[in-house]
């Protein structure tokens, strides 16, 4: 795709609150504080505008990136690089390859680059990445509650909806029992797994190989991120795969025994951009090949499904939804970098 010209920025923030609590190992969330980028690009006279949002959250508690700072890097940093001069969205991570780190705030103004590029050239983002289908199976990601009863009810109520996968968020006091539970409740055969938000120890480790016993996909992230030796014992000890998400990976896998072949969990926000997805997954090697692909997880014991992502589209509704609140009044706001 020819270059564009980035001819006008919109940084815009909106508050908007969950339907029910999000409760995890490292706390509890009741709003998402969401960082929208708006870019125009001129390509060859025809203006377009594309959309990309920031998944950085409001505090570094979960990940380094926190949504104030992301903005400040895309202000100050990354926005300056790419205005510098035309360029595409696969040339995008060569540009601001001076900025260190802040792959949130790099993939939110990438992803609103693409965005643009496609609705210019007029192409749907699943074509660009060469999906073979137009859906697959949707899994949910349940958090902690004070009573085993109220889960299970949630988890009834995806599995009604339709879900295929549940994945459960466990810590310490809220595991074995609250999987025995679900386990029984949704069969053998559903596809079940946990996330641990780092919230375990090594100490815990044979306590986590309790959880052989209800057959599930992985365990997510059970030890600190950077406890890479850790996720390999446990790995080595048990037998259900140890999954690795997002930020660990980027300790590169030379640093892992070849013996060790973990799962990865990851979104392109978090580790890579999309076209650097794009780029990997057509030299990537199956069925080991661990690569980010939005909202998709790949493990050991399941095919390779093609990666899907949401419309830009829904990105645009949510904006134009909140867009008649003044800015400043706190439940949107929004600034410009123009030429």
């Amino acid at each position: 795709m020819s270059p564009g010209a980035i001819v006008g920025v919109e940084l815009r923030r909106i508050m908007l609150d969950l339907v029910t609590p999000f409760r995890t190992s490292f706390g509890e969330q009741t709003s998402r504080d969401v960082l929208l980028v708006a870019v125009t690009v001129d390509h060859d006279g025809a203006v377009t505008k594309g959309w990309g949002e920031c998944v950085a959250l409001s505090d570094p508690h979960y990940s380094p990136e926190f949504v104030d700072g992301a903005q400040l890097v895309l202000a100050e940093h990354l926005v300056p690089l790419a205005r510098a001069a035309p360029l595409t969205a696969e040339t995008f991570r060569d540009r601001v390859a001076s900025v260190k780190g802040h792959q949130m705030a790099k993939a939110a103004l990438e992803m609103a680059l693409l965005d643009a590029e496609l609705r210019h050239a007029e192409r749907s983002f699943g074509e660009w990445l060469g999906v073979a289908r137009t859906t697959v199976p949707s899994g949910v990601s349940v958090g902690i509650f004070d009573e085993t009863e109220r889960l299970l009810a949630e988890v009834a109520d995806y599995v009604a909806a339709g879900y295929a996968r549940i994945k459960l968020k466990i810590q310490p006091g809220w595991d074995l029992e609250q999987v025995a539970a679900v386990r029984s409740l949704v069969g053998a055969d559903a596809a079940l797994q946990v996330d641990a938000n780092t919230a375990y120890t090594r100490d815990d480790i044979g306590h986590l190989c309790a959880l052989d016993e209800f057959d599930l996909l992985l365990i997510e992230q059970p030890l600190a991120e950077d406890d890479l030796l850790g996720h390999v014992q446990l790995a080595q000890a048990s037998r259900t795969p140890v999954c690795s998400t997002s930020r660990s990976t980027r300790c590169g896998s030379r640093s892992m025994p070849s013996s060790w072949a973990p799962a990865a969990s990851s979104t392109s926000s978090r580790v890579a951009s999309a076209a650097t997805w794009r780029r990997g997954a057509s030299t990537t090697p199956a069925p080991h090949a661990r690569w980010p692909c939005g909202a998709v997880e790949w493990w050991r014991r399941e095919s390779v499904v093609p990666p899907t992502s949401r419309s830009p589209r829904s990105l645009v509704s949510l904006c134009r939804a909140t867009s008649a609140a003044p800015i400043g009044s706190g439940s949107a706001t929004s600034s410009s970098i123009r030429s």
